[in-house]
């Protein structure tokens, strides 16, 4: 089973310590996988996530979408993995509006950022996602497209489930049902929903996640995407409201290593 490190817990821009949002997920295998590439990714660099990859051979990135705070991190990769190689599993359509070359070569060219990803100077392949259907580092890795503006893509990797910059919906839910560890977007309250609707478009309601993760039969629940309004005491404050015995709430601070166990 894979260790899940949070580089990046936020969503939209860093705030109390947190980085937008970046997963690393590490097994006994010579590769890791990254689960998006916000500011947090830099956190590859860090003494203590250092020591985990140092001897890792290759990078596999999976995005779900193409929003800033998710792909800002691809043009850290030259100063992050700067010899060993890289795949970028790259949403295209149907999960996402746009094609994945499109999207991932509008960043990473001039004027926006000096160095395109084909001229990056390790071995890298861009792979377009538009099956259903991936093996990554031996795992069977299932995806689904998300309600969010432009398309997001959830991704299942073994029993971990990522659902993020999505509202809440009965679309996804045999996609996550009875997964062991569901990494999730907590974007608001009902209450701030109804103060800002605005706010609220194409995220998720913290009170819509746990009823879906009752309905689902998650066994434990891991907040990202965190609402960059929220310090760290306001999290705990919204998550205590929910703690009960149908299923577990990990909150999960930058930096922190969470085991995954059956």
């Amino acid at each position: 089973m894979f260790k899940i490190v949070a580089l990046g817990t936020n969503g939209f821009i860093p705030t109390f310590n947190r980085h937008t949002i970046s997963y690393l997920l590490v097994d006994d295998s010579d590769e890791v996988i990254v689960l998006d590439a916000g500011t947090g990714i830099s956190r590859l660099l860090e003494p203590e996530v250092l020591e985990i990859i140092k001897s890792k051979k290759r990078l596999n990135i999976i995005l779900s979408h193409y929003h800033l705070d998710h792909i800002i991190g691809l043009s850290y990769l030259p100063g992050l993995w700067p010899t060993k190689p890289i795949r970028l599993f790259a949403p295209d359509k149907p999960y996402v509006d746009f094609k994945a070359e499109d999207a991932v070569n509008r960043l990473l060219n001039p004027p926006l950022f000096q160095l395109p990803f084909k001229n990056y100077p390790n071995k890298k392949d861009l792979i377009p996602v538009s099956d259903s259907e991936l093996t990554i580092n031996g795992y069977l890795v299932k995806f689904i497209r998300l309600d969010h503006p432009g398309g997001s893509m959830g991704i299942r990797i073994d029993d971990i489930c990522y659902i993020t910059d999505t509202y809440v919906n009965q679309g996804y839910i045999d996609f996550i049902a009875g997964c062991e560890y569901l990494l999730h977007e907590i974007w608001l309250t009902r209450e701030e929903a109804k103060e800002n609707e605005k706010w609220a478009t194409g995220h998720s309601v913290l009170e819509d996640v746990i009823e879906l993760s009752v309905k689902a039969k998650v066994r434990n629940m891991i907040p990202i995407h965190l609402n960059p309004k929220w310090s760290e005491e306001m999290l705990l404050s919204n998550l205590r409201m929910f703690y009960s015995d149908k299923f577990t709430i990990i909150p999960a601070t930058d930096g922190k290593t969470i085991t995954c166990e059956k």
